[in-house]
C-alpha cells in the first residue's frame, strides 16, 4: 500500500499536476441565489480542466465540464441548467469547431473556424490566467463566442484601478458603441499570488425563475 501511495505521489509530481477547489456564492442586492463549486485541474501551471456544480439551497441545479486545448481557447465544453432543461455544448477538432444548443425548447447548431484571438464566454477567466502579466499593461480585444444566441462579438479586456494591492481587477465589455449601450461591463478580481479568481460581477449563465439571466455578484473562496 505505502509503495503504491508513493508511485502515485511520483507520477503526479512529475506531471505536475494539482487541483484547486473553489466555491463561489452567488448573489444579487445582498440576497443569495445560488453557490458553485468548481474543481480546476493544473497541468505544469496550466489549467486543463474544470467541473463545476451549481447548487440551489443544497439541490443540484446544473453543471458545466470543460476541457482546454493545448493551443488556444475554444475548449470542449457541456453546460445543463437543469431548472429549463438549457444545455449547450462545443466540440473541438483541431481548429475546427461545432456549437450544438437546446435553449427555449429550440435545437441549433453552427460550425466555426477557430481563430486565434477567439474565446468562449467560459473561457475568458481561462485566457486572463495565462496572459495575466501582458494583460497588466496591455489592452486586448478578443472575438468571443456567446454559445446561448450563437452569436460572436468583439470585447475588450482591460486592467482596472484595484482597491488592493493583493487584488487586480479586470473589466469585460463590448467594443461596439452600439452594444455597450444595452449591457454592462464585467469585472473579474484575481489574486496577485495565485492569479485565481476571488470575485465576479456580470450576468450569471443560470435563469432565474422568471427565465430570466441576472446580473449577479460572486464571491469565491478556495476549499
Amino acid at each position: 500500500m505505502l509503495k503504491t501511495l508513493f508511485l502515485l505521489v511520483i507520477f503526479f509530481s512529475s506531471f505536475q499536476i494539482f487541483a484547486e477547489q473553489l466555491t463561489g456564492e452567488a448573489k444579487r442586492n445582498g440576497v443569495l441565489l445560488y453557490t458553485e463549486k468548481h474543481d480546476v485541474i493544473e497541468l505544469k501551471g496550466m489549467i486543463k480542466k474544470i467541473n463545476s456544480d451549481y447548487f440551489m439551497y443544497d439541490k443540484k441545479i446544473g453543471f458545466r465540464q470543460i476541457d482546454f486545448p493545448e493551443n488556444h481557447y475554444v475548449p470542449n465544453l457541456v453546460f445543463k441548467d437543469e431548472k429549463f432543461n438549457d444545455t449547450y455544448s462545443v466540440t473541438v477538432n483541431g481548429l475546427r469547431a461545432v456549437l450544438k444548443s437546446y435553449i427555449d425548447k429550440v435545437e441549433k447548431t453552427t460550425e466555426f473556424t477557430v481563430l486565434d484571438n477567439m474565446v468562449v464566454t467560459d473561457s475568458i477567466s481561462k485566457y486572463i490566467y495565462d496572459n495575466y502579466n501582458t494583460l497588466m499593461t496591455e489592452t486586448r480585444i478578443l472575438k468571443c463566442l456567446l454559445p446561448r444566441s450563437h452569436r460572436f462579438i468583439d470585447l475588450v479586456v482591460k486592467k482596472e484601478k484595484s482597491k488592493n494591492s493583493d487584488e487586480t481587477t479586470f473589466s469585460i465589455q463590448p467594443k461596439s458603441s452600439i452594444l455597450k449601450l444595452f449591457t454592462t461591463k464585467s469585472y473579474i478580481v484575481y489574486d496577485n499570488k495565485t492569479k485565481i479568481w476571488k470575485k465576479y460581477i456580470g450576468f450569471s449563465n443560470l435563469k432565474n425563475k422568471k427565465g430570466k439571466i441576472d446580473l449577479v455578484e460572486i464571491k469565491y473562496t478556495r476549499s
